[in-house]
């Protein structure tokens, strides 16, 4: 018996870099059939290491891309003369898919950097993400990134002594070393393209559904004061919300957007593509017509031939 109870403990302590102190060693780079050939056939999902991505098909791109990527010399010095130290106290967490253009792009150039800086990987913690329907951008039981306004990938956070100094989110601002290295010197950064995609999803993560619909003018207000853009939330409620079936969070949020620009056609007939999902017709097809109200003012009609189509099944 205390043999029995020893093996688990010593794979554990074998499993290299961070996956033993997650999850057991037969649960790193777990791989899954992924739905369509679009993305590839198969994905790791959940947690991973550098061991992972040495085997086929990851390896392709992940030893090409480290092989490839020259990190900054001086930005690099500056980090191991001003912080190496304090690295010692620094996490780093990860959250990529190996079926996202991006996150391949990303990951071994985030290694590269890592290996020069000499990080301890046993600080660093990488999540696959699934891309699956309903479970897009999501690790198994949504667990690892539950409270971690995950809404785009590659996510690299960087945290010391659990408390999250900043993250870059899909694509740096600078390059990949440099936004390091100012995140370190300034804490409290999120170096992002898409700002209000990261509100809106940390708002819904933090009140939920009652939350974000009872307070929906006073948030409408509130982005429209900060100049949120026309079509800055497409992307978010397309796949973010409405790939995901998350459909009631897309109606609210599409909502608040229409709050804003309400002559939106294309946003109204978003929002009729949802009702639809949700099987109201009825919601649908008034959708469907306030967005051709504006669109044939416009002179769009002709660009969403497909929805005009699909309103008249509901006529």
């Amino acid at each position: 018996l205390k043999n029995t109870l020893l093996i688990p403990a010593i794979l554990s302590l074998c499993c290299s870099h961070f996956c033993f102190a997650i999850t057991p060693a037969n649960q790193c780079n777990f791989e899954r059939e992924s739905p369509g050939s679009w993305y590839g056939d198969i994905n790791m999902l959940g947690p991973v290491n550098r061991e992972g991505f040495f085997k086929a098909p990851y390896s392709k791109w992940f030893l090409s891309g480290y092989r490839d990527y020259q990190p900054a010399a001086s930005v690099v010095d500056k980090i191991k003369m001003n912080w190496l130290s304090y690295l010692d106290e620094v996490e780093i967490t990860v959250f990529m898919g190996t079926w996202c253009s991006d996150s391949k792009r990303q990951t071994p150039r985030l290694y590269k950097i890592l290996d020069q800086i000499g990080f301890d990987e046993n600080r660093l913690s990488v999540h696959a993400v699934d891309i699956a329907p309903g479970k897009f951008r999501k690790t198994p039981g949504g667990i690892a990134e539950k409270g971690m306004n995950i809404y785009r990938v590659p996510t690299i956070i960087i945290s010391r002594n659990n408390r999250e100094l900043g993250r870059i989110v899909e694509l740096p601002v600078t390059t990949l070393e440099l936004d390091i290295l100012n995140i370190l010197k300034e804490e409290g950064i999120a170096l992002t393209q898409y700002p209000r995609e990261g509100e809106v999803n940390n708002y819904l993560e933090k009140h939920g559904l009652e939350g974000f619909e009872k307070n929906i003018d006073a948030l409408a207000l509130a982005f429209k004061d900060k100049g949120i853009k026309e079509g800055e939330l497409d992307h978010y409620i397309a796949y973010n919300l409405v790939y995901s079936n998350r459909y009631h969070e897309a109606v609210l949020v599409t909502k608040m957007m229409l709050k804003i620009f309400p002559e939106a056609g294309h946003l109204h007939i978003a929002l009729a593509r949802v009702y639809e999902l949700l099987n109201n017709n009825d919601l649908a097809l008034s959708s469907y017509r306030k967005a051709f109200l504006y669109l044939e003012e416009k002179g769009k009609m002709a660009i969403f031939r497909d929805a005009i189509d699909r309103s008249q099944t509901f006529e």
